[in-house]
């Protein structure tokens, strides 16, 4: 080995480290007062943190978009007849041509016959779909428990709506119930036609 051929790295070389020696060697910081100005400050929560599609949802969104039950009250029909007849304006038009209390029963009389007739359709309804169940239960029944018993609970179900009806068509007869809000709609249009009349009549 010749002395002469070889070479003395001077200080202010770069000494390159062997890849295997990399992983030994510690790192000194720089100095603080120099690097903090340059440093980003990432936010508390970032898209990584939280990886899309784990996202929890907020409890009152969760509420607000799962799928509410349908009840008796929202079918088309009695949603037709409760809030969308313009029961004021018959009460109003009929008040305003023929300002008698028996014009005022019998509008009313009027009114609650298509709303026990409603009720009536809806119960024939029922009860052809608890028919369908019945059946059903009885193919069923005895070797397969689950779905018996699944049965079992919509009949239940369904004798309950029949019940709930037929509740609402005896309380019509009485002016009271569901039909109340069309009857009160009706009565308060019946009380501005007959004032409109009486003051037309004064002019």
């Amino acid at each position: 080995m010749k002395l002469n051929k070889l070479r003395f790295w001077e200080k202010s070389e770069l000494i390159e480290t062997p890849p295997s020696q990399q992983s030994q060697q510690t790192v000194t910081p720089p100095p603080i007062g120099d690097s903090v100005s340059n440093v980003v400050q990432l936010p508390v929560a970032t898209p990584l943190s939280q990886p899309a599609g784990l996202d929890q949802p907020n409890s009152n969104d969760a509420q607000l978009a799962a799928p509410q039950p349908a009840g008796l009250m929202d079918s088309p029909e009695l949603r037709v007849f409760l809030f969308d007849q313009k029961h004021f304006g018959l009460g109003k038009h009929n008040g305003a041509y023929s300002s008698t209390q028996a014009s005022l029963d019998l509008g009313k009389r009027s009114i609650i016959s298509e709303f026990q007739n409603i009720l009536n359709e809806q119960v024939e309804r029922k009860k052809v779909k608890y028919q369908a169940l019945q059946l059903k239960y009885l193919e069923t029944v005895g070797f397969d428990d689950v779905t018996s018993s699944m049965l079992d609970f919509a009949k239940q179900r369904v004798q309950s709506d029949i019940d709930v009806l037929k509740e609402q068509i005896a309380l019509a007869e009485d002016q009271r119930g569901w039909v109340l809000r069309a009857l009160n709609l009706y009565q308060t249009g019946f009380g501005q036609g007959v004032r409109a009349a009486i003051h037309f009549e004064q002019i």
